[in-house]
Formats: structure tokens, sequence, C-alpha cells
């Protein structure tokens, strides 16, 4: 499984620290271009990815990359509540969305819901009857 990291330098320090003390191996990223970069090379399934916008100019870079992320499963952490952000955030097609100033606590937790759902084993097709249970 992949993780990705986002924010560029400076930006969500708490949330970091938050998504770090979970002790996943996650792959860091400061900017665009390293991301872009690495969005092109193959990437193992399942992958998920913290994407951290922390103004307008930051989630523009995003929903120009979007095409990259459509097989991959995204948080996404928008700067503001207004209805143009969240909007363009929908773009992005996000299983998770929390905004800049909510509780870093929160992101983690779905994060590490999300990394444990992608490690659980698939259920198999095998049925086992009562008498074999």
């Amino acid at each position: 499984m992949n993780i990705i990291y986002y924010a560029r330098n400076g930006a969500a320090e708490k949330l970091e620290e938050a998504v770090e003390r979970l002790s996943l191996d996650m792959e860091v990223y400061r900017n665009v271009m390293s991301l872009l970069e690495r969005l092109r090379r193959p990437l193992g399934d399942p992958t998920i990815a913290v994407l951290v916008a922390d103004n307008r100019e930051c989630l523009e870079e995003l929903l120009v990359l979007r095409h990259l992320f459509h097989r991959i499963r995204t948080i996404l952490v928008l700067p503001d509540r207004e209805s143009g952000t969240i909007s363009k955030g929908h773009d992005l097609h996000a299983r998770f969305l929390s905004y800049m100033d909510n509780d870093p606590g929160e992101v983690a937790l779905v994060l590490e819901k999300m990394a444990g759902k992608a490690k659980a084993p698939a259920c198999g097709g095998t049925r086992i009857s009562p008498a074999e249970a």
C-alpha cells in the first residue's frame, strides 16, 4: 500500500504530526512538481493520498492534476469553507473532506481507518456450513 502526503512547506504542521504518529509508511511531498513526478510513476494498489490545499492557489494546482488521482483514495484538506472552494474540492472526488482549521486528529483517524481497510484481506467466496464452523 502506498500513502502519499502532500503539503507545501510550513503548511499544516499539526496535521502532519498527527499523521506521523500513526507510524504508517508514507511518501511526503512538499511541492507540486515533485508530487506530479511521483504520480506519473506506477503506483501500487491501493494508494491513499492526503492532500493539503492550504490556500486557493494550491487547490488550483491540485485541480490541474486531478486526472492523476482517479484511482487513488483521497483525503482532501481545504483552506476554507466558502462554497466556491468546496465546489472545487469536490472536483477531486475525495473520499473525505476536511479544513485547515479542523482537528488534525480527525484526518489522522480517517487515514488510519482507510489504511486498515486497505490491509484487510478480501473476503473469499468460500462459504462455511454451520456444521463446519
